[in-house]
């Protein structure tokens, strides 16, 4: 493994340089980018640092002086703190968005060093393409101040994911879904700066029609910038996971070649598999159908079964290919688990504010922000959507790795006995599966399947309830 370094560099494309773009300029990735006839070559930047940090306590700061000057003013020329359940709504929003993007801005340059390292060893392999993996952009308030540290550790384990790729790519040609992410990526960025827009020009529209303080509310800007930063984080995540799950659905793939191949090779495979092919009713056969079955039956147990002597070999490499994805999740929860926490919080709060304020502006005419009920169906589609994207391709890496547990299962169950090396090799990726469990869970608190959606949308009910109460 190579110890990063200030000249490190690496090259990017596709979805991976898009992503890495848009960090840099929400100030999350502090690197620099120099065009080469491979892509984009990048490397870490302090210069870029110095930006990231500068602009995200900056919009922390003025967000929170916002809400402090909206607080003081007089209650009747305020559109957003006007009662004492806004007030504390508001500042624990500003509060939670500000922390996210501090966050993620202070771990940025680590993340680009450990992703530098990662793209140099994958390009010492001499790969031709580079891994479209998304760099670890986590929870706003965090970038600031760990923006360097989360760019050390992202070069490492993108490397890393990268060399996976290339040696699966031996076995089996990865699943493209690059187009797909990409479309994801890019129209939840659209629809999430659409709908910023929106909601802060109806606000600036109200705040004029009834002759509110437009300065002070004006300033709101700032929260609205940092929002759109938490989604460049939230959508970097996805990326990475979405990554680590098309490497693991890859290797599984692979399993599946192996193991169609050992059943071919056993003849209680073939037998299973004629089963499963083919139900057969004996009482609707014709007796001349039987006897066929049973002239040929000496001519199928006679049949040369061709000794699999690479497939032992594939297996070892293939084990070992998974233990090295296991060590990226861990990495990833190493790297993720304070910012994912800190974003899982700030949904929570978001899809607990915003049907609060659906419910109040239908059954409350007299509320000062009026703003429309269906602007904010469309925060909750939003946010709900957030949560999907952390969650889901989590959820299915932890299937996939169910799946490979699976595939190994059978392999030994349809493995012939005097195939000790293939057996052999079975046993020991079976102990590695045993032995080397791995899930996303951020700060060891939870695991992000969807059982956890199922908790939130429950904690959600329960505080509306108390809220609409109050």
């Amino acid at each position: 493994m190579h110890s990063p370094s200030p000249q490190t560099e690496c090259v990017v494309s596709g979805t991976l340089c898009l992503m890495l773009r848009m960090s840099q300029v929400a100030g999350v990735a502090p690197l620099s980018f120099r065009r080469t006839a491979a892509g984009w070559s990048v490397r870490v930047s302090r210069v870029a640092n110095f930006y990231g940090n500068t602009l995200s306590f900056t919009l922390w700061f003025l967000s929170t002086l916002t809400i402090a000057i909206d607080i003081v003013i007089e209650p009747e020329r305020s559109y957003r703190t006007r009662t004492n359940s806004t007030r504390i709504v508001w500042v624990a929003d500003v509060a939670t968005v500000g922390l996210v993007v501090c966050t993620a801005a202070c771990t940025g340059l680590m993340r680009m060093k450990s992703l530098m390292v990662y793209l140099l060893e994958l390009q010492e392999a001499r790969i031709v393409w580079v891994a479209e993996v998304a760099t670890v952009g986590l929870v706003v308030c965090t970038a600031a101040c760990t923006g360097l540290m989360r760019m050390k550790s992202l070069m490492v384990y993108l490397l890393e994911l990268q060399e996976i790729n290339l040696k699966l790519s031996l076995y089996r040609e990865e699943p493209s879904n690059e187009s797909c992410r990409k479309l994801i990526v890019v129209s939840s960025m659209i629809f999430t700066c659409s709908t910023i827009l929106l909601d802060y020009g109806l606000f600036i529209y109200q705040v004029v029609i009834y002759h509110g303080k437009v300065l002070t509310s004006c300033l709101y800007i700032f929260y609205n910038i940092s929002s759109a930063v938490q989604q460049v984080i939230l959508l970097t995540f996805f990326e990475i996971a979405t990554s680590v799950l098309t490497s693991l659905q890859t290797l599984n793939n692979c399993l599946k070649d192996l193991l169609q191949e050992i059943m071919n090779n056993s003849p209680e495979g073939k037998r299973a598999m004629i089963t499963l092919e083919s139900r057969i009713d004996m009482y609707n056969i014709k007796n001349k159908s039987i006897n066929s079955v049973v002239d040929t039956m000496s001519v199928y147990r006679g049949q040369p079964i061709t000794r699999p002597k690479s497939i032992p070999t594939t297996i070892r490499r293939l084990a070992m290919l998974y233990c090295s994805l296991c060590d990226v999740i861990r990495q990833v929860n190493d790297s993720h688990g304070t910012i994912l926490v800190a974003l899982l919080l700030c949904l929570l709060l978001h899809l607990v504010i915003t049907p609060y304020h659906v419910i109040t502006n239908i059954f409350n005419k007299s509320r000062s922000d009026r703003s429309s009920p269906l602007l904010q169906i469309n925060w909750v589609v939003l946010h709900f959507g957030n949560l999907l994207l952390i969650i889901e391709p989590c959820h299915r890496t932890h299937d996939e790795m169910e799946m490979t547990r699976h595939l190994v299962s059978q392999m030994m169950r349809y493995a012939r006995s005097e195939d000790s090396d293939l057996v052999m090799e079975l046993q020991m990726f079976y102990q590695h599966l045993v032995l080397n469990e791995v899930s996303y869970a951020p700060l060891k608190m939870f695991s992000l399947n969807r059982t956890l959606i199922t908790t939130i949308l429950g904690s959600i009910t329960t505080y509306l309830v108390v809220i609409v109460q109050l």
